[in-house]
């Protein structure tokens, strides 16, 4: 369980990303508001220290070392880890649902995982229209998205250069590596619609066209 400090030294972190970003952009409204939302995170945080006031995070792990019933983790779909959360825990397998899809797979205990990046945002700043970077699964790496809206277990998110949306968990978001928020809409051929049409996954993007894996099997 982090303790009030660890987070004060995390929102100090993101607040110090947040300036550099509007030193180079300083009138750009994201990032403004992105300060101000950390910097009354921090109060709030800072308030209930005060108080003696603790955070407190659900355990991922019951005690036999099984990840528990509806912790977020990642999972096997064909070759690559996609996000999920998990619905049953057995002796020699999970059973789990994949996020964006609801599609349910048993599957081994050496194909689940913990989540592979922990969250680097707070909740409280990532709001409809945010634009941040997220993690894609078929390439691995982090692309200018911007927030839709939250969902049960994470955010739906376009991805502003190929236009696909996706629902990941708040720990495949982080602020954008640069200053750019520009939001360029995809053609559609990255859509998940687009994708349904041809079951099989694609395990690699190029710079002028994304990809999307195709979802699994419903």
């Amino acid at each position: 369980m982090e303790d009030t400090s660890a987070k004060l030294d995390e929102y100090k972190t993101q607040l110090a990303q947040v300036d550099e970003l509007l030193a180079l952009d300083p009138t750009n409204a994201e990032f403004m508001k992105l300060k101000s939302d950390l910097l009354e995170v921090m109060q709030l945080t800072q308030s209930l220290a005060a108080t003696g006031a603790q955070s407190t995070t659900t355990a991922v792990a019951s005690s036999d070392g099984l990840l528990s019933v509806g912790t977020l983790c990642e999972a096997v779909f064909g070759e690559a880890w996609y996000p999920a959360t998990v619905l049953e825990a057995g002796a020699d397998a999970y059973k789990v649902s994949f996020l964006g899809y609801n599609n349910e797979e048993t599957v081994p205990l050496a194909s689940v995982r913990p989540l592979s990046h922990k969250p680097s945002l707070d909740r409280a700043i990532v709001t409809e229209g945010l634009v941040c970077e997220a993690l894609y699964v078929v390439d691995g790496q982090w692309h200018d998205v911007q927030v839709d809206s939250k969902t049960e277990r994470g955010y739906m998110v376009t991805f502003t250069k190929f236009g696909n949306s996706e629902e990941l968990p708040l720990a495949y978001l982080r602020l954008p590596a640069d200053g750019s928020t520009s939001n360029v809409a995809g053609d559609g051929s990255g859509s998940p619609e687009a994708a349904s049409a041809d079951p099989t996954p694609v395990a690699t993007a190029t710079d002028d066209e994304l990809v999307v894996a195709a979802p699994p099997p419903p």
